[in-house]
């Protein structure tokens, strides 16, 4: 949503763009596994702001990945068009998608 919010204010999507992005990430927000930080993820958490040197938000969200990704046993994607996050992503082994491209 914040990104979304930081685009129309910089003028990057139209205000019907804005509002239909808005709705489609609401309808997508349904359909996400939200994971909650809890003391699981926290050496994760360390472990990824150590390795990869990302801000925390963006730590937060490869370790997610991360953590997700074992516990489910599934290849996870991240979707991001962070260049740093990107990078971090590809050398943790991820699968990427930069929705900008």
């Amino acid at each position: 949503m914040s990104a979304i919010v930081r685009k129309k204010r910089a003028r990057d999507l139209t205000t019907s763009d804005y509002r239909k992005a808005i709705r489609q990430f609401e309808s997508d927000w349904k359909n996400l596994y939200v994971i909650n930080l809890k003391n699981d993820i926290l050496p994760a958490l360390k472990n990824t702001i150590l390795k990869y040197s990302l801000r925390g938000a963006d730590a937060i969200h490869l370790a997610s990945a991360l953590y997700f990704g074992f516990e489910a046993r599934e290849k996870v994607t991240t979707v991001t068009s962070d260049e740093e996050l990107l990078l971090a992503s590809k050398k943790a082994r991820l699968l990427t998608i930069n929705p900008a491209e």
